[in-house]
């Protein structure tokens, strides 16, 4: 009988231990809104110390990589951007780690807003791999794949190597 309260108490831990679907979705907003208002200025302390971003075949290594990438675009000039993420979902979460999808509709253009923009530049499947750390949830990966792209899109970050 001890045995299998044992066990059941060490499942109902890590059940307790497991990332939420609603911790990777603050996670992302919170991500995602340093991006739009900050202009990404800590968008690389989301990430692990060997955590990669990547939008479509281009990568980026740790979060120094990271940071210059955003320092780039930033140094193009002003830039209004919203990138608004919906359909989180948690494809897997064991303890500390999770692999989740997300969809990411992206409204952006060079310039001061307003701007004149009413469709997204594009729209692109998110997957992220997520640890939970004593410094809260890290991301140690970030891929985005473009499934739609506006013809006159204006990207301000590297798609290709």
């Amino acid at each position: 009988m001890k045995a299998r309260t044992r066990g059941s108490n060490i499942t109902s831990l890590r059940r307790l231990i497991m990332i939420s679907s609603q911790a990777v979705t603050d996670l992302s907003a919170a991500y995602w809104f340093d991006v739009d208002h900050r202009g990404a200025a800590n968008a690389h302390r989301f990430f692990t110390a060997d955590g990669v971003l990547g939008f479509d075949a281009a990568r980026f290594h740790g979060p120094a990589e990271i940071e210059a990438m955003y320092a780039a675009r930033r140094a193009r000039g002003p830039r209004v951007s919203r990138h608004v993420a919906s359909n989180v979902h948690v494809l897997s979460s064991t303890g500390d780690y999770a692999e989740v999808m997300s969809s990411l509709c992206l409204f952006a253009e060079d310039g001061y807003a307003p701007r004149s923009r009413t469709v997204p530049v594009s729209v692109a499947d998110v997957r992220d791999h997520v640890v939970s750390t004593p410094d809260g949830l890290l991301i140690v990966s970030r891929i985005l794949t473009t499934q739609f792209l506006s013809s006159d899109a204006e990207l301000a970050v590297p798609t290709q190597p």
